[in-house]
Parts: C-alpha cells; sequence; structure tokens
C-alpha cells in the first residue's frame, strides 16, 4: 500500500542514511510503511529551494506509486503557496522531471532552473 504524509527524520535516514543537512518542510511517500520518495523544500537566504529524493532503482511508473506522487506534489504546492514567495528547483536530467515542475506550476527560466510565481495554477 502507497501513503503520503509529513515528513519526519526518521524517513531521511531511512531514504538517505543521514538527517536533512538543514531545516525542511517535505513529505514523504511510503510504499508498506518505507520510505520511498520525499519531497519538500527548504529556505535559502530569501527564497525557497524544492527537492525531490527517490529512493536508488525504485519504478515509480506504477499507476499506484504515481497518483501518490501527485498527492503528495500537491500537498508541497499547498505548502508553497501558503507562504506566497517564489519557490526554484533545479530539474534532474531525467525523463519527465522538468514536465513534473511544469505541472506543479513551476516555469523554466534558464536551462534545467525553474521558478514558481506565488498564485501560479498548478495541475494544467
Amino acid at each position: 500500500m502507497v501513503d503520503v504524509r509529513d515528513a519526519i527524520t526518521q524517513d531521511f535516514v531511512a531514504l538517505l542514511g543521514s538527517e536533512p543537512a538543514r531545516s525542511v518542510h517535505a513529505v514523504t511517500m511510503l510504499e508498506d510503511g518505507e520510505p520511498l520518495v520525499i519531497g519538500g523544500f527548504y529556505h535559502d537566504g530569501d527564497r525557497l529551494v524544492v527537492f525531490g529524493e527517490v529512493k536508488p532503482g525504485a519504478d515509480i511508473a506504477a499507476w499506484g506509486r504515481r497518483r501518490a506522487m501527485v498527492a503528495g506534489y500537491r500537498r508541497i504546492v499547498e505548502l508553497l503557496e501558503a507562504r506566497g514567495i517564489f519557490a526554484y528547483a533545479g530539474a534532474d536530467p531525467v525523463p519527465g522531471a522538468g514536465q513534473l515542475l511544469e505541472h506543479m506550476g513551476f516555469e523554466r527560466v534558464l536551462g534545467p532552473y525553474y521558478r514558481r510565481v506565488p498564485g501560479r495554477q498548478a495541475w494544467t
């Protein structure tokens, strides 16, 4: 079973092997109680930087997993909107990364870098 919840420190340790290096706001996609994906954002000065980490070797294309990822990323967009400031992200060089950011309301600004303006509609 796939589930989405607010991330806790133990999720980072289980997925990445260590606690986050800075304070983050994140959600975890769990499968059978084990972290599969962690996504969220952190403050870098006066801007927000969005990140996502996937368990190495995980097949996130399965239908149930995709639905959970969408639910998780919608939650991240809600958290971004609550802060009302610009957010930035870099698209990894994997198929669909830029498209996912665009669905989340980000716009490409240069190369693999994207920006999200507060109030911009997501999931178009």
